[in-house]
């Protein structure tokens, strides 16, 4: 099973910014327009996605047994994560493999902004900023020439 959470990891997000500051985004409530905006676009891709919570995480789920293709029939879904990742924590996960998690889901066209928050959905927020590493401070981190 792959776990899929674009562009953010599960604690943190971190958001490049024009000023060559990453700000650092952590989690926080979820807004009832961030979620109703991707829960409407989830749903407008015609896929049959299925939803379900997991450490304030919201995970979307492939149908049919089968792995995200972001190139081809996930394509859209991928534009309504990216429409929605500095604001929500919200992952894709392949269907392949069964778990518990998968009995619990429910059709995306099912879920309203209540429901995520009854089961626990984040949105994110800023929590610090810092500047960005340039090619040359990551060379020296990773112990290569100055």
């Amino acid at each position: 099973m792959r776990f899929y959470h674009w562009p953010s990891l599960i604690a943190a997000f971190v958001q490049f910014t024009a000023a060559a500051n990453i700000t650092i985004l952590g989690l926080g409530d979820l807004h009832q327009d961030v979620a109703e905006s991707f829960l409407f676009c989830l749903n407008a891709t015609g896929i049959y996605y299925r939803l379900y919570i997991d450490a304030g995480i919201t995970i979307v789920l492939s149908p049919k047994n089968r792995g995200i293709d972001t190139d081809e029939d996930d394509e859209f879904l991928l534009q309504c994560m990216m429409m929605a990742c500095e604001t929500m924590s919200i992952a894709a996960e392949d269907m392949n493999e069964d778990n518990e998690n998968h009995m619990n889901s429910v059709y995306a066209s099912l879920a309203t902004y209540d429901w995520l928050v009854e089961q626990g959905a984040r949105g994110l927020r800023a929590i610090g900023a810092r500047p960005a590493l340039t090619l040359e401070d990551i060379a020296v981190r990773d112990g290569g020439e100055k």
